[in-house]
């Protein structure tokens, strides 16, 4: 037997013997003793006749029975009796037959001509290595093995060649694969070129998902329905209903069962592909031909067929969403060769002086189209999610679908993560502009949290990088802010001063959340890079906008406060340490303690609040472990 990657085996032949004669005893002994008995007879046939053992092709080899006849032998291999004697030059006398005697029967062989005269070619340059020299020996044994190499390759494409086009191709070739092993009695090469051949054509149709082991699911629930089918086809009156009824049922299920795997099966075979439902429509079609007149086989198997089809284009895999995507990179394409053509046209510029701009205009546009049909793609993978979050992801995901299953060229790479970047990064960063235009500092804050909370990881902080000019304008309106808290506008203002405050307070809070929705920390203590980056961005833009005179009060204490309070909540370290480090860099030492100190006073708070929590706890932790003892939890 041969053993496919899968660890299934599929039966080889036993050794041919004599129809209509009992096996003889010499087959019933293990196969070694069969080879050597083979290759015994070869070498004495050599030896009579005075060729090589490899001239005679494609042949069978029988062990000869009590009252076996060469005549015979070859009747029942369809040859003629002179054909027998000239492949038996060692069996002295072709009228006296020996039980135990080989004899040789010659035959079509079971793969192309090429093929056969490669393993011709193989065999003989096994004897030259045995007739050779021990000087010459190391360079003919790598002449063999490449003729064995070869020998592999031709046998796997005549397997391949054999079962196009069909399913379980690994039956249709079993023919073809017993022949070859009985070919290879006496020459292990030549059996191990073939079970390695079988091996790997195997593989290819394993991961067509064409074997026999991947269909038998199907066939087995196909096999299900036609006998519950039978069986109610059996039921006569005066039956009782309710059986004919409880049958009725049972073979519907049965036949959804066979949908269902034949589903399965189409969905596991088309995977990671583009348009696979080209591949599993032929599929179906051949499914159909294994049993051309079962018409409920065929609903069955069309039906899993759009089934499957529908999961695919959730994928964006298949025509309807591919092929737009596909088609406007096409035209991209064509538009930038016909303007290369056009460039390396002397006269152009002479012959039609407008030409060039047009020609970059047709460029622009057939790349507009290609980004706005992925950027669909993309949205519509979005519209599938019901959270933010999974929005995000669902477009991550479906950009690398594109780049799997679509044109494989850096012009369209580069063009998916354009498409994405532009959906996840500058228009939220647009949007947050737009929030500030029309709300001022606090709206374009809040607009910048929630695009960086409803963003998909590592795309936090790009849409704070694309959104720096609008923190620059934020950074400024917190400056006037931070006056106006401090009293700027002398006594008697205590109520501008604390809107002023919250105001401040709730930009800075928005401000430390989007950095804090950046972290994506591989290990527990380290903030990632991209957070201390986002950090650094907006610490900058207020460091560099913070006016710390004044003529009453002390706007650097507005920012002391603010981190104070930001980092209380739990969510404001990252930038209120940020700003304190820039502020130095920006030479304000003074305004960089007052961020410091009340950085402090905010790590007090969060350590007493935390403290706070584990105390309580400990209090409630008794009765909780009682309730839980109770419910039966340990």
């Amino acid at each position: 037997m041969v053993i496919g990657p899968d660890g299934q085996t599929a039966e080889l032949p036993q050794r041919p013997v004599t129809p209509k004669k009992p096996a003889p005893s010499t087959n019933s002994k293990p196969a070694s003793n069969f080879d050597q008995a083979v290759q015994a007879a070869r070498s004495a046939r050599s030896t009579a006749d005075g060729q090589a053992p490899s001239s005679h092709g494609y042949e069978t080899a029988t062990i000869a029975a009590p009252g076996d006849t060469l005549y015979g032998i070859g009747v029942a291999h369809n040859d003629l009796l002179p054909a027998e004697e000239a492949d038996n030059a060692q069996i002295p006398d072709p009228n006296l037959l020996h039980p135990g005697q080989v004899v040789f029967s010659p035959g079509h062989s079971p793969v192309n001509a090429a093929t056969t005269a490669q393993i011709a070619a193989a065999e003989q340059a096994d004897e030259a290595v045995a007739a050779a020299s021990a000087s010459q020996r190391a360079s003919l044994q790598k002449a063999s093995q490449r003729q064995w190499q070869a020998v592999q390759s031709g046998i796997a494409a005549n397997l391949q060649s054999h079962a196009k086009g069909q399913l379980m191709p690994d039956k249709v070739v079993q023919p073809a694969v017993k022949a070859l092993d009985q070919w290879a009695t006496g020459n292990d090469k030549l059996k191990q070129a073939t079970q390695a051949a079988y091996q790997q054509v195997y593989g290819d149709w394993q991961k067509q998902g064409i074997t026999s082991q991947q269909l038998a699911p199907v066939l087995q629930a196909r096999q299900q329905a036609v006998q519950d089918g039978s069986a109610l086809s059996h039921l006569h009156a005066p039956t009782n209903r309710a059986i004919v009824q409880g049958e009725q049922t049972q073979t519907a299920q049965d036949w959804t069962k066979v949908q269902q795997a034949t589903q399965q099966w189409l969905q596991n075979t088309g995977g990671g592909q583009a348009f696979p439902e080209d591949a599993a429509a032929l599929k179906v079609k051949q499914l159909d031909a294994l049993f051309p007149n079962d018409s409920k086989f065929a609903a069955a198997n069309h039906a899993a067929l759009q089934s499957a089809t529908q999961t695919w284009n959730s994928l964006g895999i298949t025509h309807s969403q591919l092929d737009p995507v596909v088609n406007a990179y096409h035209d991209w394409q064509t538009a930038v060769q016909q303007r290369s053509q056009a460039e390396q046209n002397p006269h152009l510029h002479n012959e039609d002086p407008g030409a060039p701009g047009l020609l970059n205009q047709a460029v622009n546009a057939a790349q507009s189209k290609l980004q706005s049909a992925i950027e669909k793609q993309l949205t519509d993978a979005a519209n599938q999610s019901g959270s933010p979050q999974g929005r995000s992801q669902a477009m991550l995901d479906r950009e690398a679908v594109l780049q799997m299953v679509g044109p494989r060229t850096a012009g369209f790479r580069n063009t998916v993560d354009d498409a994405d970047t532009d959906l996840q990064v500058t228009k939220p960063a647009q949007q947050v502009a737009a929030a500030y235009q029309k709300g001022g500092a606090t709206a374009g804050a809040q607009a910048l949290l929630t695009a960086a909370q409803n963003a998909g990881p590592g795309y936090a902080s790009r849409i704070i990088a694309a959104s720096q000019p609008t923190i620059e304008n934020i950074a400024g309106d917190l400056n006037s802010l931070s006056h106006a808290a401090s009293g700027m506008y002398g006594r008697g203002s205590g109520y501008v001063q604390q809107q002023a405050k919250n105001q401040f307070q709730s930009i800075y809070n928005a401000l430390s959340g989007s950095v804090a929705q950046t972290d994506h920390g591989t290990s527990a203590g380290v903030l990632s890079s991209q957070t201390t980056q986002a950090a650094n961005q907006i610490a900058n833009a207020l460091a560099s906008h913070l006016q710390p005179q004044a003529m009453f009060g002390n706007p650097s204490q507005v920012y002391g406060n603010a981190a104070e309070d930001a980092i209380g909540s739990g969510q404001g370290a990252s930038l209120s340490l940020a700003l304190a480090a820039s502020l130095r860099q920006h030479g304000q030492a003074s305004a960089a303690d007052e961020v410091n100190e009340g950085s402090a006073l905010g790590f007090d708070q969060l350590k007493t609040r935390t403290d706070n929590d584990v105390s309580k706890f400990a209090k409630v932790r008794p009765t909780w472990s009682n309730c839980a003892r109770r419910g039966g939890r340990s």
